[in-house]
């Protein structure tokens, strides 16, 4: 692990890169053994197994890098839910170089020390993720910490929490137009947003496994992040309603 201290980055959402980003890595001894066990049928669910273990997010997502300023050649359109900023953009352009953020794996206690947030796992989890939640922050000029879980086809579930202010860069999100809509999170209001970009179009694409509810609670912004065919929006919801 590098040890150079990182660039300040203030104007990145790497809420729906960074964890697209790592996908890029081979996948472990335990999935690989996992794939190579499911079928060969010509199931939606067989072929979206192997996209989300193998290619598909890896290419689809290679230079994603939300809202860098390289990024912004398209102007966008703000979109206020509350405090929630949006900025609508028609087409996405990736930066000319490549931008590393660190990602720093470690103890909840050690997260909740180096931001200073209070970090409080889901109390409900759906049944198809397994194992604990993989911590770690993102070193930006406002650190970024991170919860991730691994679902049983490959996929994911992640959750994000930062400051809630939406004057902050850091917490601006990217999005295509028609793709995000008002919810509710329990009591408190919140926006969900269907798809991410795609780095080879440079347009956003809607798609049914990548979903994310973004709501702010005592102080703090939480973006929770699903890429998964397994995990339903009711079952993303209840464990939204379920962070105090």
């Amino acid at each position: 692990m590098s040890h150079h201290e990182p660039k300040p980055v203030a104007e990145v959402d790497s809420d729906l890169s960074q964890q697209l980003t790592d996908l890029r890595r081979p996948p472990g001894p335990a999935l690989r053994e996992r794939i190579e066990a499911i079928p060969r049928r010509k199931t939606a669910r067989a072929k979206l197994t192997a996209r989300l273990a193998w290619s598909v997010a890896a290419v689809m997502m290679a230079g994603l890098l939300l809202a860098s300023p390289p990024a912004q050649a398209t102007l966008g359109v703000e979109r206020w839910f509350g405090q929630i900023r949006l900025t609508v953009l028609d087409s996405y352009r990736q930066p000319s170089r490549p931008l590393i953020v660190e990602s720093v794996p470690m103890s909840l206690a050690e997260a909740a020390a180096l931001t200073g947030y209070t970090l409080t796992p889901p109390a409900t989890l759906p049944p198809s993720l397994t194992g604990s939640a993989e911590v770690s922050v993102l070193k930006l000029a406002v650190p970024i910490a991170r919860l991730r879980w691994r679902d049983s086809e490959g996929g994911f579930v992640q959750l994000s929490m930062l400051p809630a202010n939406g004057r902050l860069e850091s917490s601006r999100t990217l999005v295509g137009y028609d793709s995000s809509e008002a919810v509710q999170i329990g009591e408190r209001p919140g926006v969900l947003v269907r798809g991410s970009w795609d780095a080879a179009s440079q347009s956003w694409r809607y798609q049914a496994q990548m979903t994310t509810l973004i709501w702010e609670a005592n102080g703090q912004q939480y973006k929770l992040l699903a890429f998964s065919d397994v995990i339903s929006l009711a079952e993303l919801v209840r464990m939204a309603e379920s962070v105090e």
